[in-house]
């Protein structure tokens, strides 16, 4: 019989708090928000050139370096969260709705945290 690890109820709120919805509305009023809207509308990028920028490598490069990777360790994840910040660009700009990326964002997370590394309950 192994004694179960024993967690504070604050902390796995915390974090489920952070990884699951501060994270993804942060990042997405950001990514998808301004800086796409400020390489469209501002630089006059083309949509889709602005949704590869913005979504596919900034995001994925806002990831690496948050995470402190090396691409050698997260060639995966880096590719992984650009493809993501790219559909989270689509979507945003096919549902002409900002929050329709965020629940993606947040579900995406939620299965991130719990299920794939289980972060958020360690």
């Amino acid at each position: 019989i192994g004694i179960p690890n024993v967690q504070s109820v604050a902390g796995v709120v915390g974090k489920f708090v952070l990884i699951v919805i501060v994270a993804p509305l942060a990042e997405e009023v950001f990514f998808r928000d301004f800086l796409h809207d400020f390489l469209e509308s501002k630089l006059g990028l083309p949509r889709i050139v602005s949704i590869i920028l913005s979504g596919f490598l900034f995001f994925a490069i806002f990831h690496f370096v948050a995470y402190n990777s090396s691409l050698t360790n997260s060639g995966g994840s880096f590719l992984s969260a650009g493809l993501m910040g790219f559909i989270f660009g689509v979507v945003t700009e096919w549902r002409n709705s900002l929050a329709t990326s965020i629940v993606y964002h947040m579900v995406l997370n939620a299965w991130i945290g719990f299920v794939k590394l289980a972060i958020i309950l360690t």
